[in-house]
């Protein structure tokens, strides 16, 4: 039997957001997949994240080894981004819990963007090496020099947000 409640545990919200990140790019850096995807979750919960406060460019080095923590450096960076409305209409479980917290998902405007941009700089990479994306190794998909790659993209977008 599956004792995990998502009422109060954003674990399965957090694992389909994996979906997406993999299904955008190949990139395997932990401070981008677990971190945006703990940042993802502030949506699920009533408090507010902890946050940094970032100028662009933003200088992402000491995030490279961080994991789950990656989420205040993806909090700081969305908070150049506006705030999105988190559904159309209540959604609630079975027990009757609201499945959002929240309204509206605080800078989630920045999470397309930066999917697509990834998802194009992926796309370069594979024409680059002439390897098809389903074909990169684990050992590919985690190299070093995509975090610099990452980094690159996530400046690009905040020098063109208003």
């Amino acid at each position: 039997m599956n004792r995990l409640d998502p009422t109060n545990n954003p674990t399965p919200a957090h694992e389909l957001f994996h979906l997406y990140q993999y299904g955008y790019a190949l990139f395997k850096q932990r401070w981008y997949l677990e971190g945006m995807a703990k940042w993802m979750e502030t949506v699920f919960k009533p408090e507010e994240p902890v946050s940094i406060a970032m100028t662009a460019p933003v200088d992402c080095t000491a995030w490279y080894s961080q994991s789950y923590n990656g989420a205040i450096f993806w909090q700081g960076v969305v908070n150049h981004y506006s705030a999105i409305p988190v559904t159309l209409g209540p959604m609630t479980y079975s027990n009757q819990q609201p499945v959002f917290r929240k309204t509206v998902f605080s800078g989630g405007a920045m999470a397309a963007p930066l999917l697509t941009a990834l998802s194009q700089q992926s796309t370069r990479l594979t024409q680059q090496y002439q390897r098809p994306m389903r074909e990169w190794s684990e050992k590919k998909q985690h190299q070093p020099q995509d975090n610099e790659t990452i980094c690159r993209v996530v400046n690009q977008l905040l020098s063109t947000t208003p």
